[in-house]
């Protein structure tokens, strides 16, 4: 899918209500008594270029790529306000950031293979990769906690293992059309999980990102989207476009369940690290909508209308970030 993006801008702005509350350490067990309450739009964000990809660097720092203005910009969650750009390369989609929070790494849906990496205290482009010699767009994106390995998915099939400070391009995984759209990693980072793009396919691929191999693929159907492990790492959340959220058994292959999405065509997906929440971006309806990971329960469904993307999360400020195509990015709280 194209990240083109619609032209529509809000010019409605909420005021950002203050919120206090224990960043979560370890995944914990919640009773419906002391379940978090649900989150709110507590900061509605006017952002021209097409707000799409989304991540955290460090504390209270996140950043939302602007494919249609060509820069990423960075974002101080608690006070709700953008405070500098970058430009990385023509047309930045998604976004992801190393350990220490200095680096963030941005392919570019226009460019040959194109990866940037950007230093986060300066705003300014350290080195840039092209993964081929021929015209191909970027996509999806991840990488190693140090920075110094990035996984770059490519929308006619392959992803490349980059290494970045020499820019050599270090192994190719020739994979079906679009393989690598979102990506996943398991806690040790021992498997990446790359989910292949909604309207090819509907499957997930499981790497060893060390030898960079294929070890099993998953079908999933439903149009994959967004992918996120649950807490104890022995399942798969996976946003359907086609509708729900589909939980996925990795040790046998199959298929455990499918969560309910009334009216909704997931897209982001996210689950937040007390376990208190899954929550996807429905980005043909307008929609937001949390259900419980446990028991695919439906929590609440926000209106935020246009065309959510990628989600991200914050745990200094227990914030969610929610880039909107239509023109602005929301923050949930």
């Amino acid at each position: 899918m194209s990240p083109r993006i619609c032209s529509a801008v809000a010019t409605i702005c909420l005021v950002l209500v203050a919120c206090s509350r224990p960043e979560p350490t370890e995944v914990t067990t919640l009773i419906a008594s002391d379940r978090p309450s649900p989150p709110q739009v507590v900061a509605h964000l006017p952002l021209e270029g097409s707000p799409f990809g989304s991540a955290v660097s460090s504390g209270g720092i996140g950043w939302i790529g602007q494919p249609d203005a060509g820069r990423v910009t960075r974002l101080d969650i608690a006070a709700a306000s953008f405070t500098g750009s970058v430009s990385p390369g023509p047309r930045p989609v998604q976004i992801s950031a190393n350990m220490d929070g200095n680096r963030i790494y941005v392919p570019s849906f226009f460019g040959n293979g194109l990866v940037a990496s950007v230093n986060t205290a300066t705003l300014t482009v350290v080195n840039t990769v092209n993964a081929t010699p021929d015209p191909q767009d970027a996509y999806g994106v991840t990488n190693t906690p140090r920075g110094d390995t990035v996984f770059m998915g490519i929308t006619n099939g392959p992803i490349f293992k980059i290494a970045m400070q020499s820019g050599a391009v270090v192994g190719t995984l020739n994979l079906p059309v679009a393989a690598g759209y979102h990506f996943e990693w398991n806690r040790n980072h021992t498997r990446l999980y790359a989910a292949q793009r909604a309207f090819d396919g509907g499957r997930v691929f499981e790497i060893d990102p060390k030898t960079f191999t294929l070890l099993r693929t998953f079908e999933t159907g439903g149009s994959a989207q967004g992918i996120q492990l649950s807490a104890d790492g022995m399942k798969l959340f996976v946003a359907a476009q086609d509708g729900g959220v589909i939980v996925w058994d990795i040790a046998s292959n199959s298929l455990v369940t499918t969560y309910a999405t009334p009216g909704c065509n997931g897209y982001g997906l996210l689950r937040t690290p007390d376990n208190a929440f899954l929550v996807v971006g429905c980005v043909l309806n307008g929609l937001v909508e949390v259900l419980d990971p446990k028991t695919g329960a439906l929590i609440e469904t926000l209106n935020v209308g246009g065309r959510p993307r990628e989600l991200s999360y914050d745990a200094a400020t227990n914030s969610i970030l929610v880039p909107n195509e239509s023109g602005w990015v929301d923050i949930l709280r």
